[in-house]
C-alpha cells in the first residue's frame, strides 16, 4: 500500500540537516532514461521555523532502499496566509546530467583522430574504431564530463559510478562537440533499452544503470502485468499519438569529393522508403565523414541512424494505477519495466515501458501515475492495430 515517505534534507556535502517536518504536499516524478522533471513539496511553515532547511542547493532525500528518490533543490516560495507554507522545488539527482556538455578531446593529436566529435569508443592509437556495450558506453560519458573529466572544475562533487557490467547491445556513438550530455544518455538509452539513474545517499550519489524487466504476456516471467481498466488495476488509461519532431528521411553530408562537392546519401530507418506527405525529411551534417566505414571512423549513414533516433513519434500512455495484492507498485512492477496494455473496446493492445512513475502524496490524494512510452518494437505493432480498427 502506497504510504507518504519520510524525508530528510542533505546540506551540499550531503550531511543530514534533519528530517523535513509535516509536509502536506509531495509531488515526485521519477524518469527512466532522461533528467526527469521537477518535484514538489509543500510544507506548513511557522515563525521559528529555519527556512535554511530547504536553502537552493541542498538535498531532498529519502531513505527507502527501494527507489533513489529525492533530488536537489532549485527554488522555494514562502507564501503568508492563513496558513503560511514554504512550497519547495527541486529535480531528481538525474538533474545533473544537464548541467555539462559533450566535448571533444583536449588533445589535439586525439581530437584530430576522432574528427573533432566526442565518440565512444576514442578511435585508439592505431585508428581503430570499435563497438563496446550500450552500460560501457553510457559509463564512459558519464565518467568523461562528470567524475573523472580532463578539467577538474567540470568534475560534480560526491559522484561516483557503479561498475560496468556490460549490459546492452554493442554500439558506437558520436557525440558533436558541444552537444548536451543529457541528450547524448537519452539518445543511448533510446537506442539500447536501458536506464540510468543518480542515486542518493547520505555520503554520496552513484551513477548507475537501470534495466527495465519484461512482464508482457510474451515474457518469460509466469505472470503478466498487463494495464487494463477492465482488469481494475487501472482507473483510467489516456492514449496519445502525434508525429512531434519526428523525422524519418535523412540528407547526410559528408566527405568533400573533387570539385568541391561534398558526398550525398539519403539514409531511413523505415522498413519500406518513404514517399509523398509520408516523407519527412531532415538534414544531417556529418563532417568529413565517408559513405563507407574505414577502420578509423563511423560511415555517413550511421551517423545519419543516430540522428534519426533523435526524433520520434509521439506514443504514449498515462494510466493512473490502482494498488491491489497482485499489482503493487514497486513490488509487481517499477519504472523501466515492460508490460503489456489493453484498451479492449477498442481494439488496442500493446507492449510498452513504463517511461516515467508520478508519485502523490496529499492528505486525500496517495496516487501513482505511470507514463508508458514506446519500446524499440512496439510503435509499429500498436499503429498497425489503430490502422486496422479505423478501416
Amino acid at each position: 500500500m502506497l504510504t507518504p515517505p519520510k524525508l530528510y534534507m542533505l546540506d551540499r556535502s550531503l550531511r543530514r540537516l534533519g528530517p523535513v517536518p509535516r509536509y502536506s504536499s509531495y509531488v515526485y516524478r521519477r524518469s527512466y532514461a532522461s533528467i526527469g522533471e521537477a518535484w514538489t513539496l509543500t510544507v506548513p511553515f511557522a515563525p521559528g521555523d529555519d527556512l535554511s532547511l530547504f536553502a537552493p542547493g541542498n538535498f531532498l532525500y529519502d531513505p527507502d532502499p527501494r527507489r533513489p528518490r529525492g533530488g536537489i533543490v532549485t527554488g522555494l516560495t514562502l507564501t503568508e496566509g492563513e496558513q503560511d507554507e514554504v512550497t519547495v522545488t527541486g529535480y531528481p539527482c538525474d538533474w545533473l546530467v544537464s548541467l555539462r556538455l559533450n566535448l571533444r578531446p583536449g588533445d589535439d593529436a586525439l581530437a584530430r583522430r576522432n574528427y573533432g566529435y566526442d565518440p565512444v569508443p576514442y578511435a585508439g592509437a592505431g585508428g581503430a574504431v570499435g563497438r563496446v556495450p550500450a552500460e560501457t558506453a553510457l559509463k564512459a560519458y558519464a565518467a568523461r564530463h562528470m567524475t573523472a573529466p580532463e578539467d577538474a572544475k567540470r568534475r560534480i562533487p560526491y559522484l561516483s559510478i557503479a561498475p560496468d557490467r556490460g549490459r546492452g547491445k554493442a554500439l558506437a556513438y558520436l557525440a558533436e562537440n558541444g552537444d548536451r550530455l543529457q541528450d547524448t544518455l537519452e539518445n543511448l538509452c533510446i537506442a539500447s533499452g536501458l536506464g540510468y539513474e543518480i542515486a542518493l545517499a547520505e555520503g554520496g550519489m552513484t551513477f548507475d544503470i537501470v534495466e527495465g524487466r519484461d512482464l508482457t504476456r510474451s515474457g518469460r516471467r509466469a505472470r503478466a502485468v498487463v494495464f487494463s481498466v477492465s482488469r481494475a488495476n487501472v482507473s483510467t488509461l489516456s492514449y496519445e499519438t502525434g508525429n512531434g519532431d519526428y523525422k524519418n528521411c535523412a540528407y547526410a553530408l559528408g566527405e568533400e569529393l573533387e570539385g568541391g562537392l561534398r558526398a550525398m546519401l539519403a539514409v531511413t530507418q523505415e522498413e519500406a522508403v518513404p514517399a509523398g506527405t509520408g516523407r519527412i525529411e531532415t538534414l544531417v551534417d556529418c563532417g568529413s565523414l565517408s559513405a563507407v566505414e574505414t577502420d578509423t571512423a563511423l560511415s555517413m549513414q550511421a551517423k545519419a541512424v543516430q540522428e534519426l533516433r533523435k526524433t520520434a513519434q509521439i506514443e504514449t500512455v498515462t494510466a493512473e494505477a490502482v494498488s491491489t495484492e497482485r499489482f503493487a507498485y514497486l513490488d509487481d512492477w517499477d519504472l523501466g519495466d515492460v508490460v503489456s496494455v489493453d484498451i479492449p473496446k477498442y481494439g488496442i493492445t500493446a507492449d510498452m515501458r513504463i517511461t516515467g512513475v508520478e508519485e502523490r502524496y496529499e492528505p486525500d490524494d496517495l496516487r501513482v501515475v505511470p507514463i508508458l512510452g514506446e519500446t524499440v518494437d512496439s510503435r509499429k505493432r500498436l499503429l498497425r492495430t489503430i490502422k486496422t480498427i479505423s478501416r
